[in-house]
């Protein structure tokens, strides 16, 4: 049984500096709740310029090397660009997949060869109906499983899971973490749906966003069932709310910090003082809105000038 990170450890994990590298803008999947699909377009990023990206990674101080899509791993360079990463000095190289290739041993082995450190695998449903139901592709859960339980047996990797908490599987997200126990792995990333690409509330997400209160006491469930020494949990774009109990696991500011910064030309636009070109219904969903809001005030109250001393007097 593996102990649980303590919280230091866990603070040092989330501090670690991350170069996240988008190398492809297609998909073998369709996913419901797919926040990137307004930029995928069916190619794949050249390699000579995903390379230029991981050398700017290594100049900023990157350690760990996360290469991303869409899919990333049906570009045709996936397994060269691993092994440049590795080669040129990143400690830890990991993947975020659908798993859908790691159903084939020879994928795999070649991954392995090429130095792949961790694969994070996406499973959103505890059967096959309801996960190719929200990934839009039938046959998807069997291939995903296939290439967990690969990696699992291979004992070479670290591999971890992540769910995307949505309306359609909200109900289900314990037994979710449960397919993934049972098929050997031992560290979860909650992700909440957030209101863009195809859940946007203006696209056909209306049937994929939560409440706060529609969430609460399914993920109280999970979280409660996951709270055990030999289990590692994350979380993303969750209300620090819906965590009472479990406050341990309220995504660490620098994690929060990814996705702001995943966001930054959006986020220009509020420092900028126009309009947020997100802005609208879905606000009401979106997890940095309390940032946002906060940073409005912020904008404005330094437009009206700001002193540049501030004096308080404090009487007894």
């Amino acid at each position: 049984m593996a102990p649980t990170l303590t919280e230091l450890e866990r603070e040092e994990v989330a501090r670690e500096v991350r170069h996240w590298v988008r190398i492809a803008r297609a998909c073998n999947n369709r996913c419901a709740f797919c926040l990137d699909s307004d930029v995928q377009d069916g190619t794949m990023v050249p390699r000579a310029q995903v390379e230029a990206e991981i050398e700017r990674g290594l100049e900023q101080g990157a350690t760990r090397l996360i290469l991303s899509g869409g899919e990333a791993s049906i570009h045709p360079d996936f397994l060269a660009l691993v092994r440049h990463g590795k080669r040129r000095g990143y400690r830890h190289v990991q993947t975020i997949t659908n798993g859908r290739m790691f159903a084939y041993r020879r994928f795999l082995a070649g991954a392995l060869e090429a130095g792949l450190d961790e694969v994070t695998f996406s499973l959103h449903g505890h059967t096959a109906a309801l996960h190719d139901e929200l990934t839009g592709v039938e046959g998807s859960f069997d291939q995903t499983v296939a290439g967990i339980r690969n990696a699992v047996a291979s004992r070479r990797l670290i591999v971890s899971g992540d769910v995307v908490i949505n309306r359609r599987n909200v109900a289900h997200l314990r037994d979710v973490l449960e397919t993934f126990f049972a098929l050997g792995v031992r560290e979860y990333d909650l992700l909440m749906v957030v209101p863009f690409g195809r859940a946007s509330p203006d696209e056909r997400g209306a049937d994929l966003l939560l409440t706060p209160e529609e969430a609460r006491e399914p993920l109280g469930q999970a979280l409660a069932w996951a709270d055990r020494p030999d289990l590692h949990v994350w979380t993303n774009r969750l209300d620090p709310r819906l965590l009472e109990g479990h406050e341990r696991w309220i995504q660490d500011p620098h994690k929060l910090h990814d996705e702001v910064r995943g966001r930054r030309e959006l986020m220009a636009d509020l420092v900028d003082g126009r309009p947020m070109r997100c802005a609208g219904d879905r606000c009401s969903h979106c997890f940095i809105r309390p940032l946002c809001e906060a940073m409005r005030r912020a904008v404005a109250t330094v437009r009206r000038g700001v002193p540049g001393v501030l004096r308080v007097d404090v009487l007894d």
